[in-house]
């Protein structure tokens, strides 16, 4: 059982907000287990909302990486190392970019239409990474296109295009599979050298699936590629929203709604370990109605080291009056070490109440050793078309009087007495809002009233 009362917290920066200062934006580095805030100079700027970048260790110990340079977006590579900044001179210009080398050098890119949107986060620490068409266009079809990688280097600021060969498409559309009108994929950097290409097949009753994982070089060369086949302990897979959802919607039909799912990668989610690069897939499984959900471990090379099934005793929240799939919710997260992880399962069953599931289990073995849940409520005047001055925090659950959070803060909440009695702690008339970075090594408690000052404080065993 884990002892939720042994935890410690830390203060890791605090700050005011103010005509100078009208906003913050934070993000997380799980590798290094840092901390960043960005610093906005202008709230509603076109020549770039932010010219500080803080970052910050689980001591509270502060670098400042960005001074004085405006920017939009700043974005860091997979192994943390290297980082570029994207910004824009005005709405129609056209967007440059500054790709720093160590945090050190950097290089001016001012011809790079990948770096941004879509493939922003598909980069290593030298090459800018692209997926596209014969037609230079990222909306590909598996069946008819032709599959390139493009990758920039932005050292040598160039650019070079090569053909790759497509995953086995047989194996996706044989006569006892449940085939999608149209076969999606995702895309994966999975280090430095390499990246990956994830597919997914699903039988025609429900009751298994097979994920994919196709590695290639950065010369489309292939690496490996591996199945990881998973048979439901009960009832059907059904389709739910998870980490992944938006990125299948580039490859799945219909592209612009969410009303329909990608039908083989939606079937369920995955998560890879970072460091032992073991393989969880987990998901719902429903008859008449939901019956509780899965959790599948496997080695990296596809053998299977265990299985679970977990009953649940309440179907609030589970899509029990079988609404739209989107409505349900599930999410998985290494919790406070390496040998514990969190699942959130949560899903509508009214237009402003939202049920709550979260579970503790044992990694080792899969065992479960603590479920709670919790009623939440959205109000929609929170959040909304307000975020769209970014950033600071803007949540729309309901945790109690003038609070605000986000899923992964209620976890936290529900989970964690150290931040219940925390937040329970806060007073005062304004609204304050929380988000959390959940993480093997701590919660790291984002709060704001996007007004007056923010707050980040960590809480770790």
């Amino acid at each position: 059982m884990i002892g939720l009362l042994s935890f410690s917290q830390t203060t890791i920066t605090s700050g005011t907000l103010d005509k100078k200062k009208p906003l913050v934006k934070f993000d997380y580095l799980p590798i290094t287990n840092r901390l960043i805030v960005e610093e906005a100079y202008d709230r509603n700027s076109q020549n770039g909302l932010f010219n500080y970048a803080l970052v910050f260790d689980a001591l509270g110990k502060r670098d400042s990486i960005i001074k004085k340079d405006n920017f939009v977006e700043l974005i860091f590579s997979k192994s943390e190392k290297n980082y570029k900044l994207f910004n824009q001179n005005g709405y129609f210009s056209k967007p440059y970019f500054k790709f720093f080398n160590n945090g050190k050098d950097y290089t001016e890119i001012t011809d790079c239409n990948n770096c941004h949107g879509t493939f922003a986060d598909f980069f290593t620490d030298i090459y800018q990474l692209k997926l596209m068409n014969q037609k230079k266009n990222f909306n590909i079809k598996i069946e008819s296109d032709i599959l390139y990688l493009e990758k920039h280097n932005f050292i040598t600021n160039t650019t070079k295009s090569i053909s790759i060969k497509y995953p086995n498409i047989n194996r996706l559309k044989s006569k006892d599979l449940d085939i999608p009108s149209r076969i999606a994929f995702q895309k994966n950097i999975y280090d430095d050298k390499s990246f990956e290409l994830i597919t997914k097949s699903v039988s025609k009753d429900n009751k298994s699936m097979t994920l994919y994982k196709t590695k290639y070089d950065l010369e489309g060369k292939l690496l490996s590629d591996i199945a990881f086949n998973i048979l439901s302990p009960k009832g059907e897979l059904v389709c739910v929203y998870n980490a992944h959802t938006l990125q299948n919607r580039y490859y799945s039909t219909p592209i612009l709604t969410m009303n329909v799912p990608a039908k083989d990668l939606d079937i369920n989610d995955h998560y890879v370990d970072p460091v032992t690069k073991d393989v969880y897939i987990f998901g719902i499984s429903r008859d008449n109605g939901p019956l509780g959900f899965y959790l599948f471990k496997f080695d990296e090379g596809g053998v299977k080291i265990w299985e679970k099934f977990y009953d649940i005793d309440n179907p609030k929240g589970f899509n029990q009056n079988n609404q739209l799939w989107n409505m349900l919710t599930i999410s998985l997260y290494e919790y406070m070490d390496t040998k514990t992880i969190a699942i959130s399962i949560d899903g509508e069953y009214s237009y402003t109440k939202r049920y709550n599931h979260f579970f503790i289990i044992n990694k080792d073995n899969g065992n479960l050793d603590l479920s709670k849940t919790m009623d939440s409520y959205t109000d929609t005047g929170k959040g909304g078309l307000t975020s769209i001055s970014k950033y600071s925090i803007f949540e729309t659950t309901k945790l109690e009087k003038n609070k605000y959070c986000s899923e992964k803060t209620l976890l936290a909440y529900t989970l964690n007495d150290k931040v219940k009695k925390y937040i329970d702690g806060i007073t005062g008339k304004k609204d304050v809002m929380f988000d959390t970075y959940i993480s093997p090594k701590g919660l790291w408690l984002l709060e704001s009233d996007n007004d007056d000052y923010y707050k980040v404080t960590l809480f770790k065993d």
